[in-house]
């Protein structure tokens, strides 16, 4: 019979820490009045974390009786490293297994402040292991580094996960270690207080009210949230990712700004393209806050249409063994691409053109790994 030791509860919380929204609760009486028709094709725990199941989504073509093998996407959902919902991305899950061919398994992990960094790591590194040894789940296994046909992404603070997982050796020296990494709307700057990243980011006027006014609904509780993660004296620096990877922003979310500030460094540093220098201090606004200040109207990912590209908004780069994407989806607050949270706004056109641009932007990711990334 084996044992754990848990970290004790921290009790140097922050006093935003009992502001936070309790939004799982909410989710939960809503699937109970509206249960939704989307679930998993396998629900399987591993012995590493018998605590923490693992949802696998097959593709819808998927036969069962057939030797047909197929890629991973690993997925990190939103969950703020402190509270989460383990069937929060079930409807993003499989729309992207079922529209991209490709195995999709959501991963879970502990929260805090109970588990500190970097326990919620090692949580993804020891499933992400499990499963990728399981020969249940039809994997494609027959590819090579760097081309192999694994990838992880992350939500939000999943983004963060997706990160650090990604460069520990047991993944990053695995023989099906993941070919790119993804962050969609991620928190990937730790180091930079939450109340200066709040300048840097648009709010329009002639948006509905919860997007246009001047108050963010995620940077009252971020600090918490960082706090209950990471202790102090960490050490953030970005050291080994995959060869790829992938950046999305939503353009009315201060977390957007460090996603697009990583996707011109890694332009910069490895296809040595100068996409500018966003500086979250800088004194040119174009610098200083991602995005544009009108609305936007038109193709929902802007720049991927006709006519010159809008780098603020979307560039792609390759260089020998890699690349870096990067898309800003347009008028959108974070959490847009979330049945849960999109699905709180009450105007009916605002929900769609959220659902649209999920749709969008799911596409390009999926064609960016299928044609870029693993050479299908």
């Amino acid at each position: 019979m084996s044992s754990e030791t848990r970290e004790p509860v921290r009790t140097d919380a922050p006093t935003v820490l009992h502001k936070l929204p309790p939004l799982t609760t909410k989710i939960l009486l809503k699937e109970v009045i509206w249960p939704p028709n989307v679930r998993p094709d396998l629900i399987k725990t591993y012995q590493c974390r018998p605590h923490l199941p693992v949802r696998i989504f097959l593709p819808a073509s998927h036969d069962a009786p057939s030797p047909h093998a197929y890629p991973v996407l690993f997925v990190i959902v939103r969950g703020r490293w402190f509270i989460g919902y383990n069937k929060e991305h079930d409807e993003w899950n499989r729309a992207f297994a079922d529209t991209q061919s490709t195995v999709v398994i959501r991963l879970d992990h502990s929260k805090a402040p109970r588990t500190q960094f970097p326990r919620p790591v090692h949580d993804i590194e020891a499933l992400m292991l499990a499963a990728l040894a399981d020969e249940t789940i039809p994997i494609d296994r027959s590819s090579h580094p760097p081309m192999n046909r694994v990838a992880i992404l992350g939500f939000a603070s999943g983004g963060n996960l997706a990160l650090a997982v990604s460069q520990l050796p047991s993944i990053h020296n695995h023989s099906l270690a993941p070919a790119a990494v993804m962050c969609v709307a991620g928190v990937l700057d730790l180091s930079i207080p939450t109340e200066r990243k709040l300048e840097n980011r648009y709010y329009k006027p002639a948006l509905k009210p919860s997007k246009r006014c001047g108050k963010d609904s995620l940077g009252p509780v971020m600090p918490a949230l960082c706090w209950g993660y990471v202790p102090y004296g960490v050490d953030l620096y970005l050291s080994m990712l995959p060869a790829h990877v992938g950046l999305v922003g939503a353009e009315l979310d201060f977390l957007a700004h460090e996603a697009w500030r990583l996707a011109c460094r890694l332009s910069r540093e490895d296809a040595r393209v100068d996409h500018g220098t966003p500086d979250p201090e800088s004194r040119e606004t174009q610098w200083r806050i991602v995005g544009q200040e009108q609305v936007h109207s038109g193709n929902p990912l802007r720049g991927l249409g006709e006519g010159v590209p809008d780098e603020r908004f979307a560039f792609e780069e390759h260089w020998q063994g890699g690349g870096v994407k990067w898309l800003l989806i347009p008028d959108v607050l974070h959490g847009f691409d979330n049945r849960f949270y999109r699905e709180m706004d009450t105007r009916r056109e605002d929900i769609r053109d959220a659902e649209v641009k999920t749709e969008a932007y799911m596409r390009e990711l999926g064609t960016w790994l299928r044609e870029r990334v693993w050479r299908l």
